[in-house]
């Protein structure tokens, strides 16, 4: 329990080094959003090929896949401490007076990237609940047996996967989107999805709703994390990048509770209570959108009445 524990400790760090090196070696949006999406990308590769490779060194005993964690991860560590720091030093110097520039703002607070923080636990619960009801879902729903609901649900792992990674690899290499059109397609994404998860009668349809789930997930992550971060200044890069890991833990503590308590009340409640969650964003950064657009127009009118 104490190796598990640690682990989860030392799993939050390589986050939020990642997040504050993004953050704080690209400027535009674009530039940031695209490289989460790539790096999400990779991260979404090793989910897949991790228990493929643990399964081959599992034929050497019971501690090859371990052994060969920690050789793998010595070995990154160490091209990442020597190798980085000679070819990251000049890259921060030739953007620092931009972003000095940028962000002069020495008072930002938790509650400037709040409505991102919210976005980011809600999306994180949604994950978190939908993981671990899908699997009962599927039985209680479609009336299944254990066996043919476990073939089910590990269909809908593969297909979200794949769809996750083609996703972050077309928002990360062809896609020019912005933090807001990331922003809503993911949540009109996630919200179709549960809308007809709760409403088909078919299981093929129910799968095939994976792949907008996948979408989903791919493009409010970086939203998420890009969205935080873009008016913080350079020196709070790490606070807001330690604010988003710590939302994204308090999901995974919370959720479970969450799903596993509304599912024992009936097995479509997690379903409508992230749909409530999910309308609830869209109101929220709809009035946020609105609230810009006006400010907008009225520093047009004042230089306007100025010129």
């Amino acid at each position: 329990m104490a190796a598990r524990a640690g682990t989860g400790v030392f799993m939050a760090m390589p986050q939020i080094s990642l997040q504050t090196y993004v953050m704080t070696r690209y400027v535009e949006e674009q530039e940031r959003s695209q490289t989460m999406s790539k790096f999400g990308a990779l991260n979404s590769v090793g989910v897949i090929v991790g228990p493929f490779l643990t399964t081959l060194l599992l034929a050497w005993g019971i501690l090859a896949p371990l052994w060969a964690a920690i050789i793998i991860l010595s070995l990154i560590s160490v091209v990442i401490v020597f190798g980085f720091e000679r070819s990251s030093t000049v890259q921060s110097a030739q953007q620092e007076h931009v972003l000095n520039t940028a962000n002069t703002d020495s008072d930002f607070s938790i509650y400037q990237c709040s409505a991102w923080l919210l976005l980011g636990f809600s999306l994180y619960l949604a994950i978190v609940t939908v993981n671990l009801t899908t699997g009962f879902y599927i039985q209680d729903y479609f009336h299944m047996s254990i066996a043919q609901g476990a073939v089910y649900f590990s269909q809908c792992s593969l297909i979200v996967g794949i769809a996750l990674v083609v996703m972050q690899s077309l928002i990360s290499r062809y896609l020019q989107w912005s933090v807001y059109r990331l922003l809503w397609v993911g949540i009109l994404s996630l919200t179709t999805a549960l809308l007809i998860s709760v409403q088909t009668e078919h299981i093929r349809i129910f799968q095939f709703l994976y792949i907008l789930y996948g979408i989903a997930v791919a493009c409010l992550i970086p939203a998420f994390t890009t969205g935080a971060a873009k008016d913080a200044p350079k020196s709070m890069q790490a606070k807001v990048a330690s604010w988003c890991t710590a939302t994204q833990a308090l999901s995974f503590v919370l959720g479970p509770i969450l799903s596993t308590g509304l599912y024992q009340w009936h097995k479509s409640y997690p379903y409508y209570f992230l749909l409530l969650l999910m309308l609830g964003l869209m109101i929220y950064f709809s009035m946020i959108g609105i609230a810009q657009d006006k400010k907008k127009i009225l520093l047009n009118q004042n230089d306007m009445v100025d010129g």
